[in-house]
């Protein structure tokens, strides 16, 4: 925000004391469109001059799918560093999504997404969407599973909206659920995509239980660098 310089002349000044470059600044901040998201514009060779506790709180703010590529490109040990500062729910799901590789489903996707037991009550649904909305990457869609996490259909939020607050996610899912495995390359999920319209689709194991969702834009981040090639 332009005030480091500022604040060293002040520490210099009344305590002869030169402030390390510590803080983050925003000229190593890459503004995007979403509001939510957070990317940081810093070569490698810089990132491991700033310590794992700063990078810790910023990739906090950050997607689960950005944050896992950008630790990805890291040494391991800087990796693991940062994970250790980091709180312990988000670390788990940035090493999850680290297991995959860039180009798959399990690598494209985010474990940031709502999920409701098809029993739950629009109101019920709506309750929850107010509390944890803020703190999820995809809103759009809601998804409907069973007590092992297995895929039964999808609400959209306009659906939710608009239905009877008493009325069952079962009675509203769209069954018909179109997902990709945790393996399918990014060839496929870009047909799915274009074949199906839709924003966001689910990723599941083998035995159809949800892992995460990929939304369109992380395809794009993964696919457009190596367009023309």
């Amino acid at each position: 925000m332009g005030l480091i310089k500022p604040f060293d002349v002040i520490m210099q000044s009344l305590f002869d004391y030169k402030l390390p470059n510590q803080f983050i600044s925003w000229k190593f901040v890459q503004p995007v469109h979403s509001p939510d998201l957070l990317r940081l514009n810093i070569t490698q060779n810089r990132l491991g001059k700033i310590h794992p506790a700063d990078l810790a709180d910023v990739l906090e703010e950050m997607s689960l799918s950005e944050a896992a590529d950008l630790l990805g490109d890291l040494p391991k040990a800087k990796a693991e560093g940062i994970l250790n500062e980091m709180e312990k729910d988000i670390a788990d799901d940035v090493k999850e999504l680290l297991t995959h590789p860039e180009r798959e489903a399990g690598g494209m996707m985010t474990t940031s997404y709502l999920s409701f037991r098809p029993s739950t009550t629009v109101k019920e649904t709506l309750e929850k969407f107010r509390r944890e909305a803020a703190d999820v990457d995809l809103v759009y869609y809601l998804y409907v599973t069973d007590d092992e996490e297995r895929l039964l259909g999808v609400v959209t939020l306009r659906d939710l909206i608009l239905a009877d607050q008493d009325n069952k996610l079962e009675d509203l899912m769209d069954e018909r659920v179109i997902s990709v495995k945790l393996d399918d390359k990014d060839d496929t999920i870009a047909e799915h995509f274009a074949k199906y319209a839709v924003t966001a689709i689910p990723v599941v194991d083998e035995n159809e239980r949800m892992q995460g969702t990929i939304i369109f834009k992380n395809l794009l981040e993964v696919v457009a660098p190596h367009l023309g090639q």
